[in-house]
């Protein structure tokens, strides 16, 4: 519609407006690393449920401390040290208050932001770096359902 004109012919002429500006098209961008993420977390998930149903309650002493050891920081290895672009401050990959929406979480804000904001490298790179954050959260499920299976 842009090469053909049509918003210019289509345009009220006692109406101030101004022409759209075509989009540039969108690279690739590799989401596979985000989506073994997420298919390793449901698996992790879900055998952590079924350990805590199975033996949370009758959990020695020792091994409920070093299980509330492990749940107690987990969400840390979603917040690596990075941090967000224009705002380092902020660390969680997987929830952050938006850059625009004031305290409005934003899912995935170092993804997101940068498909929103056309910056194709960050989003390669923070689709990445989400998926390792993933993995880490896995990796800690992991390590409290061997706890929990006296592992």
């Amino acid at each position: 519609m842009l090469t053909d004109n049509a918003f210019g012919l289509a345009a009220d002429p006692t109406q101030s407006s101004g022409i759209p500006v075509a989009l540039q098209p969108v690279p690739p961008i590799d989401l596979e690393p985000m989506n073994l993420a997420v298919k390793r977390l449901a698996t992790s998930a879900r055998s952590y449920d079924a350990a805590i149903a199975q033996n949370g309650m009758r959990l020695a002493p020792a091994a409920r401390t070093r299980l509330a050891g492990l749940m107690l920081t987990i969400d840390q290895t979603l917040a690596p040290p990075v941090g967000l672009p224009e705002r380092s401050w902020f660390k969680h990959l997987i929830y952050a208050p938006g850059r625009y929406t004031g305290y409005g979480a934003k899912t995935l804000p170092g993804l997101t932001e940068a498909i929103e904001e056309e910056r194709w490298g960050d989003a390669n790179q923070y689709a990445r770096l989400t998926a390792d954050a993933l993995n880490a959260y896995s990796a800690r499920l992991d390590e409290a359902t061997a706890v929990l299976n006296g592992i």
